[in-house]
């Protein structure tokens, strides 16, 4: 049994970027000798294990041959006469098939280390395209890289369109692409996806609506070296809805994204001179039952009107007054069985009464 250290962590270190997990591929071994070690198997098939003291993952030496589409279809071997070069050949990039030895040996057969040095992105071979999640990671793995000044090579971007013009990617999971998206939103170059998908043909061939790259770019500018989630940079960007239901957002992300796209051009149109607007938007946003959604909204409306509508940053520390005042109020009614009927009414009154103590205070 060799043991070596694979991918990601070799690539990083290289970079003297930080380093989140290492893992292993080990050849000359087999799953009964791996259970036998202490081994725990991710699954009951696939040839992942977990190290009993570090949970680090170790992986035998595999090759896999493609039975169909997508990023399941696919069989793997796995015996003791696989080499690590066998299991390097079948990863995606250069600069994710270096392994390194106990010894500190690197073994990189595929000149993944001179890519490095070269800030090339590039496929190891043709069968990158057996994968079509392989194109969603090579547009991540440049949002993360372009700061440092990587490309991809050329020839990659080329395989990347067949993968596109194939139809493949539709095969993936929302829950695998949302993973991707998800993952270049939180570098330093989350543009650098959209960017990407666009020059394969991702816009023409997968969306029936146009990115607007152009304000995309604008907007994650925007959005850089600020403290924002993920969840909130997405809702910012306004990204048309079949783009939203392919990349599968997760229900809090596309609840807030909904919330958003309906009720921010209302907002933004609300006099705030008129305390019936204002009572109004809360009411028909169901202020009465989910009131802290609209504190959700006030962040993320935040970001737009400090991008775009800055005449509107008093309106907005207005609302937020108005909204903490709600908020904070230990007299806020209950929803109950008694008041059922009334409850509008019981409600109305209410927030009529905070947002007037809030106007009076400003006039």
């Amino acid at each position: 049994m060799e043991i070596y250290l694979v991918g990601g962590a070799i690539r990083d270190r290289i970079l003297n970027l930080q380093i989140n997990e290492k893992d292993y591929v080990v050849v000359g071994s087999s799953q009964k000798e791996m259970l036998s070690e202490g081994f725990k198997q991710v699954g009951k098939k696939f040839p992942v294990f977990l190290h009993p003291k570090t949970s680090e993952e170790y992986a035998l030496a595999r090759t896999e041959i493609k039975t169909g589409v997508g990023h399941k279809d696919f069989i793997f071997e796995t015996n003791k006469n696989i080499s690590l070069e066998d299991d390097l050949k079948r990863r995606d990039l250069t600069i994710n098939a270096i392994a390194e030895d106990k010894n500190g040996n690197l073994i990189d057969p595929f000149n993944g280390i001179q890519d490095l040095k070269n800030k090339i992105i590039r496929h190891v071979s043709e069968a990158f395209v057996e994968d079509p999640l392989r194109v969603l990671r090579v547009g991540r793995f440049y949002s993360k890289l372009a700061p440092l000044g990587f490309k991809i090579d050329p020839s990659t971007i080329n395989l990347m369109k067949d993968v596109v013009n194939s139809g493949e990617i539709l095969e993936l999971s929302n829950e695998r692409l949302w993973m991707e998206l998800n993952k270049a939103m939180s570098y330093e170059y989350p543009y650098g996806f959209f960017k990407t998908i666009c020059e394969i043909g991702f816009q023409d061939k997968i969306l029936e609506s146009n990115l607007n790259l152009k304000e995309i770019e604008s907007k994650l500018n925007f959005t850089k070296n600020k403290d924002i989630s993920v969840e909130s940079k997405l809702v910012f960007l306004e990204l048309p809805i079949d783009f939203v239901e392919i990349f599968g957002f997760p229900k809090k992300v596309l609840d807030s994204h909904f919330f958003f796209t309906e009720y921010a051009p209302k907002y933004l149109s609300i006099d705030f001179s008129n305390k019936e607007e204002i009572l109004n938007f809360i009411l028909e946003t169901d202020g009465i039952r989910k009131i802290n959604r609209i504190e959700n909204f006030l962040k993320n409306i935040s970001l737009l009107i400090s991008y775009k509508y800055n005449n509107q940053v008093n309106n907005l520390m207005l609302f937020m007054s108005i909204l903490k005042n709600i908020l904070s109020s230990k007299d806020r009614p209950k929803i109950n069985d008694e008041n059922v009927s009334e409850i509008k009414k019981i409600f109305s009154n209410f927030y009529m009464k905070k947002i007037e103590e809030i106007l009076d205070k400003k006039h």
